[in-house]
């Protein structure tokens, strides 16, 4: 039993405690969030089933969820916003059995997307569905970038060691680490790039906090000065993909036109896919170029994922429909130099799920993203100009996730779960007004469960009194 394993198990322990002792979408957010952001990433923990961090967190939230919170389960419902989740989890097992992989590989596929997708999504379903929840979801995101700052800061000067201090193995090879004459900090986390994406959505949530709910102090702290430290953070992350996603977060934030700027996102996103997908390579040598423009690093990055995705790509059209599922996966071979072989990389997430389980699998998996973004953001709704703050800033981060996941393959449970709130949650404005809410979220979010009471009802006037 490998120490990873260990504490992985002892925070399945710390899981039930939170769902116990706190109001239970407190609890989820402590135990993903934190799990997500602290626990090892051991290879391979237990030998039975592909088990990481990230099962462990899913299996905490649903052993959580059914032991002290029954009435809840057994109370949700599913509903039309629900079918793309359903047909990502499913074409996992669809995909085994049209490959001909059996039974149990088919059972051990929906178990593990299950965990690692499902449970994140239907709990945020069941627990981020009023806008309160949503702002205390926004919460746990900036003060978890703003806890994360000072181990960034270090391994920006030191090199990114607190996995192997702490855990004693390396996440990823070390050699990825080296960007622009420094280093690019991982802490606890996959990879830099996954970590660096998480640091922009911490940034863009305090942002949000500061510029569209008018919190200016917590606990004392000046919310600037907070949301500064962050920034330097995000700035200094050696990734000029999470450094454009927080300029067009930022843009969404602060410009006018920010409603047109959301909505050409979200229209070039099927788009973009469908032209890589059907369109025989029109627009990978102009992406190219263009990051040629920052660096030739960067321009080579991009080529190497076209050139593997090129390969997963001629793969995927075998079996278009319900894809070739993970076995061989990792077994194409896209060139040779001697006795060496260089195999296909996945280093998308849609690529990931279009070569494993086809239009049906990719189509899900976008879509699980998508909906609920467009949700939160408002798009296609008449009330476009009525989207609440919180729910806006919540659709803004599973944006960006989404824009993340066209270029690379983190499977990073915290947006699904707010995509999951953001699927039940009403988006329009209410009458509280912003300082209150803001305030009332800031101080509640770690009572103990059963001693919280409603919303005081001077709370909820306006302020011209209505």
């Amino acid at each position: 039993m490998t120490p990873g394993f260990i504490v992985i198990l002892i925070w399945g322990f710390v899981a039930l405690w939170a769902f116990a002792r706190l109001q239970p979408h407190t609890a989820a957010l402590t135990v993903l969030l934190v799990g997500f952001m602290f626990l090892p990433i051991p290879r391979q923990a237990v030998q039975v089933i592909p088990w990481e961090k990230r099962e462990a967190i899913g299996l905490a939230l649903l052993l959580g969820a059914l032991i002290f919170d029954t009435k809840t389960v057994f109370r949700f419902r599913l509903a039309w916003v629900d079918l793309p989740v359903l047909c990502w989890l499913v074409s996992a097992p669809i995909s085994s059995l049209v490959n001909n992989h059996g039974l149990y590989d088919a059972g051990s596929s929906l178990m593990h997307r299950a965990l690692l997708w499902g449970a994140p999504y239907f709990v945020g379903a069941m627990y981020l569905r009023s806008r309160q929840a949503l702002l205390d979801c926004l919460w746990a995101v900036f003060l978890g970038g703003v806890a994360y700052v000072p181990l960034w800061l270090l391994e920006v000067r030191l090199s990114p060691q607190f996995h192997y201090w702490v855990y004693g193995v390396q996440q990823s090879l070390f050699s990825q680490t080296k960007r622009g004459g420094g280093f690019r900090p991982m802490v606890f986390m996959d990879h830099g790039l996954q970590a660096s994406l998480f640091m922009t959505t911490a940034m863009v949530a305090g942002v949000g906090l500061w510029w569209l709910l008018r919190v200016r102090r917590v606990r004392g702290f000046s919310m600037g000065s907070l949301v500064a430290a962050i920034a330097v953070a995000w700035a200094l992350s050696k990734s000029s993909g999470a450094i454009l996603l927080g300029v067009v977060g930022l843009l969404t934030l602060a410009l006018p036109t920010a409603r047109w700027l959301t909505l050409v996102i979200m229209v070039a996103v099927p788009s973009y896919l469908a032209m890589r997908m059907f369109g025989d390579g029109v627009i990978e040598q102009s992406l190219v170029d263009a990051a040629g423009m920052i660096s030739a690093e960067r321009a080579e990055s991009l080529q190497f994922r076209y050139t593997n995705e090129a390969a997963l790509l001629d793969r995927f059209w075998r079996n278009p429909w319900f894809g070739s599922s993970p076995w061989g996966f990792n077994t194409m071979v896209i060139g040779e130099s001697g006795l060496a072989r260089s195999h296909a990389v996945p280093d998308s997430l849609w690529i990931y799920g279009v070569t494993l389980n086809g239009l049906f699998g990719v189509a899900g998996l976008v879509g699980s993203l998508w909906c609920p973004a467009a949700r939160g953001l408002g798009i296609g709704s008449r009330w476009r100009g009525r989207i609440a703050p919180e729910a806006f800033l919540c659709g803004v981060i599973v944006m960006l996730y989404l824009l993340d996941s066209l270029v690379n393959g983190f499977k990073t449970p915290i947006y699904v779960l707010i995509a999951g709130g953001l699927s039940r949650v009403s988006p329009l404005r209410e009458v509280a007004t912003r300082q209150s809410r803001a305030g009332v979220s800031s101080r509640r979010l770690l009572r103990p469960r059963g001693r919280i009471a409603d919303l005081p009802a001077s709370l909820l006037r306006s302020r011209d009194g209505t």
